[in-house]
Order: structure tokens, then C-alpha cells, then sequence
């Protein structure tokens, strides 16, 4: 069963790669929003991990809410993405004839 660290890990080498997805795509999509709400929400999710991937045994509760914070800072930015993202596309639909 894993522990804590390789989940901390885990969480935080998944948000590395999204950020990098999220920052190519919103380097070629300039014009698109919610591109940018996500890379923003992964990059919360990176420094999430890291502070909670380096509070090692001790156990600090300053990192531990610090990250936590992080990670849920990045939860709130991937929803507002998703909002954005879908009123983006419906506005640019002309409504039926």
C-alpha cells in the first residue's frame, strides 16, 4: 500500500504535466480563456504537492494547510476553466432559425 509521500509525488508529477500541456496550449491559443484557467490551476496544484511533499515525517501543519490550500485553489481555477470554456462555446453559436 502506498504512503502519503507517493501520493504527494503522484499529485504533484500530475499537475507538472498538465501545466505543461495547459501552458502549450494556451501559448498557441492566445485568444482562448479557459487555457489559461487551467494552467493556473495546475501550477497551483505543482506547488500544492510541493509543499506537501516536503513537509516530510514532521508533518508541519503550516505545509500541510499550505498545500492543501493549493490544491484546492487549483480545483476552484479547473471549475471556473470549464465554466468559462462552455459559455465561450455556446455564445459563439447562433441560436436556430
Amino acid at each position: 500500500m502506498p504512503d502519503f509521500f507517493t501520493l504527494f509525488v503522484v499529485v504533484l508529477l500530475l499537475n507538472l504535466s498538465h501545466s505543461m500541456l495547459w501552458g502549450m496550449i494556451a501559448y498557441r491559443y492566445k485568444d482562448l480563456l479557459a487555457p489559461r484557467y487551467w494552467l493556473a490551476g495546475s501550477a497551483a496544484g505543482v506547488i500544492g504537492g510541493l509543499a506537501l511533499s516536503v513537509q516530510g515525517e514532521s508533518g508541519l501543519i503550516a505545509n500541510t494547510v499550505a498545500g492543501n490550500g493549493f490544491i484546492i485553489l487549483g480545483f476552484y481555477l479547473t471549475c471556473v476553466a470549464r465554466v468559462s470554456f462552455t459559455v465561450t462555446k455556446f455564445k459563439e453559436r447562433e441560436p436556430p432559425s
